[in-house]
């Protein structure tokens, strides 16, 4: 929607935040349910189109200093990333899956220690994926006509993933905040608008804190499993003792297995929300109030009992709608940012030339998709 038609609807796009979302729940719901209808008769294949609708009306309602962002990417090129990294990721992987389980079901158990080089090609590739995504949406969004980029490199970005993921088995996950905050800030200092980089010193200061928590947390999940097993052990080691391939199961006693397990998930769920929010809170803030752009900073005023209703509020919408008021949650969370994220100071933008940085693919969506890891929208 451009400035013009947003001013005809009375919008007044000079109010004091430079940034605001002035998107409805009735036409993104709307444009959800179509896109959900349409993927459903054209067995998922329209859902790379419908991506794109939604993109385009999302970044279209989020206006800045008055102007509307453009989303320019095309459900074409996220089609044909997908099949690239289907057929060029996807299917080689899966051929060598299968051989690997085709030489433990033959007898050869040694078989077992080829599972771990593909785990951790798979998790490269997932990283990989991750970043040129993120280079993708960057590069297909402007403002003003000037378009975004990232730069530097996917495959040092998805080297650090791996590398992250040793130190934290090694640390006990002592490691995490300080490889977020490196993760993200190599992100962001690779980040361009027009010619311009922006610029990020985040430091782990503040984080460590309420990470104590999370890692606390984590204890306590484990606790509570162990203690829910103990309870149930006799009944367990019943069913495992009794358990035989291609016989089924008692419809009771795999209902009330089902039970426990979800008894376990809901359970270490509930313990672990308030510290992992309390911690990915810190994280935002820490990254917010290091990161510049030609001189301006943001600030992000948020406090944690409105994160918490935000969070929360939005897990119940994805869970009561199984996917429809989705809509529902993209408006929520985007007003939130506008109404929380305030700029402070304005770029010269007399100063801003177009980007040169490469133009991402779409191949990086691709590979998430191809995988079901799925893709920021």
């Amino acid at each position: 929607m451009e400035v013009q038609q947003l001013q005809q609807n009375g919008y007044d796009l000079r109010e004091n935040s430079a940034l605001r979302y002035y998107g409805s729940f009735g036409r993104t719901l709307v444009i959800n349910l179509k896109n959900t209808f349409l993927s459903i008769i054209t067995l998922s294949l329209f859902r790379f189109w419908g991506k794109t609708i939604i993109r385009r009306y999302l970044w279209s309602q989020m206006v800045l200093w008055g102007d509307p962002f453009e989303y320019t990417g095309t459900g074409g090129e996220l089609f044909r990333g997908f099949l690239i990294a289907v057929f060029f990721v996807f299917f080689p992987c899966s051929v060598v899956y299968t051989a690997i389980l085709m030489l433990l079901q033959s007898g050869h158990e040694e078989a077992v220690f080829l599972l771990f080089p593909l785990i951790i090609l798979f998790s490269f590739v997932i990283a990989a994926g991750t970043y040129l995504s993120r280079r993708y949406l960057l590069s297909r969004t402007r403002w003003r006509g000037i378009r975004g980029g990232l730069g530097g490199s996917a495959m040092k970005y998805a080297g650090w993933v791996l590398f992250s993921g040793f130190c934290h088995y090694f640390t006990a996950g002592w490691m995490k905040p300080y490889f977020d905050v490196k993760l993200a800030s190599y992100t962001i200092n690779n980040t361009t608008f027009g010619n311009r980089k922006f610029d990020c010193h985040a430091t782990t200061d503040g984080m460590y804190g309420p990470f104590v928590f999370v890692w606390l947390s984590s204890l306590a999940q484990i606790i509570f499993a162990v203690v829910i097993v103990a309870i149930h052990h006799d009944f367990l080691d019943t069913i495992f003792r009794e358990m035989r391939p291609g016989v089924a199961m008692d419809p009771l006693d795999a209902a009330r297995l089902t039970a426990i397990i979800l008894q376990i998930l809901f359970g270490a769920i509930l313990i672990a929300v308030i510290p992992s929010l309390l911690y990915y809170r810190a994280f935002m803030l820490a990254l917010v109030q290091s990161t510049f752009y030609m001189g301006v900073r943001a600030q992000l005023k948020i406090g944690f009992g409105s994160f918490l209703a935000l969070v929360l509020g939005n897990i119940f919408f994805q869970v009561i709608g199984f996917g429809l008021l989705n809509a529902w949650v993209m408006v929520r969370t985007l007003r939130y940012m506008a109404r929380h994220l305030t700029l402070l100071g304005e770029p010269a933008f007399h100063e801003i030339g177009q980007n040169a940085t490469p133009v991402g693919s779409g191949t990086g969506e691709g590979v998430l998709s191809a995988f079901d890891a799925g893709g920021s929208f």
